[in-house]
């Protein structure tokens, strides 16, 4: 996805990007502003995307739907307001399919709270007010609100067969890892978690959540963050910030990937880094963030300057 731009989906026998939102108007060229897009477990041909951006189209905002990997589209008008092109743009994912029960499909929004479908993303209401905020158009650019929705489909489902358990990540500096057991109906705060730092991304693996943190919404104005990981089991949190030479490197960290046949393997980025990313070329920094490489689990990092000496990312 893309801020400005839609979605892209790469075709590779063809060998290039095929843009899945050429065919939006020109009254609602705002949708291109790509908040969040989720992928159906169960059925990769689902799409959704959750479209707008604040200063064109009048704000208005809509979850895109298709059942042909993009091919063709449905699309619902809904009063979640996103921006695509905001601040915490680089966040999420604010939208979330349950691996158990796909017709459900949570939403987080930047100042309504948290919505949810039963309907394959047609229609949606409000199942939690937090994180609201009154901004609208151009002023929802500084407001993030909700940063992610995840699903763990490792826990027990309930009576219906739809998940249980769900973490929501929130753009605030306290309160801002929230836990429910029951589908979403009540939300408990997790505490323990990194002080004065916002939730940016996160994954779930293994019975442990992994988290990035920053000390905005970014991608702008952001100065310190970690990395840390939650077992979810015991409730213990463990700082797993990338070094740099022996000691924590705090700048503010945004993507973060793991390796799904090794769960040790895993890749984060740091956000809003403009001081060189350390790949060296013709001996001078290049202008960028930095991605780190661990493959014991966070123990350990490389980044930069070490992928040259044939580590295989």
């Amino acid at each position: 996805r893309s801020d400005v731009g839609g979605i892209y989906r790469y075709n590779f026998d063809a060998s290039r990007w095929i843009p899945l939102m050429d065919w939006i108007s020109e009254n609602d060229k705002g949708l291109y502003g790509t908040e969040a897009f989720a992928l159906d477990p169960k059925d990769p041909k689902r799409i959704y995307v959750l479209a707008g951006t604040g200063y064109f189209s009048d704000g208005r905002t809509a979850v895109l739907r298709s059942e042909d990997y993009g091919t063709t589209w449905d699309t619902s008008y809904v009063e979640m307001l996103a921006h695509g092109n905001g601040m915490g743009r680089q966040t999420g994912e604010k939208l979330a399919v349950d691996p158990n029960m796909p017709k459900i499909i949570l939403c987080g929004s930047r100042t309504k709270g948290l919505y949810k479908s039963e309907d394959y993303g047609k229609t949606w209401n409000r199942i939690y007010e937090v994180a609201l905020s009154s901004a609208t158009g151009n002023s929802l650019t500084n407001v993030n609100g909700i940063s992610f929705v995840l699903f763990d489909d490792s826990q027990s489902t309930l009576a219906d067969g739809s998940s249980s358990t769900i973490y929501i990540g929130i753009s605030q500096t306290s309160d801002n890892l929230q836990v429910s057991r029951d589908g979403g109906k009540t939300w408990t705060v997790v505490s323990g978690g990194p002080a004065n730092l916002m939730p940016h991304r996160a994954k779930l693996v293994e019975g442990n959540l992994y988290i990035t943190y920053a000390d905005g919404p970014g991608p702008h104005s952001v100065n310190s963050g970690a990395v840390y990981k939650y077992n979810v089991a015991t409730g213990t949190w463990t700082d797993i910030t990338p070094s740099n030479g022996g000691e924590k490197d705090a700048s503010s960290y945004g993507g973060i990937a793991i390796d799904p046949n090794d769960s040790k393997h895993i890749v984060v980025s740091t956000v809003g880094k403009y001081t060189g990313r350390h790949l060296y070329e013709n001996g001078k920094d290049n202008y960028g963030d930095r991605i780190y490489v661990s493959t014991d689990g966070g123990t350990t990092w490389i980044h930069g300057q070490d992928f040259n000496a044939g580590v295989n990312v």
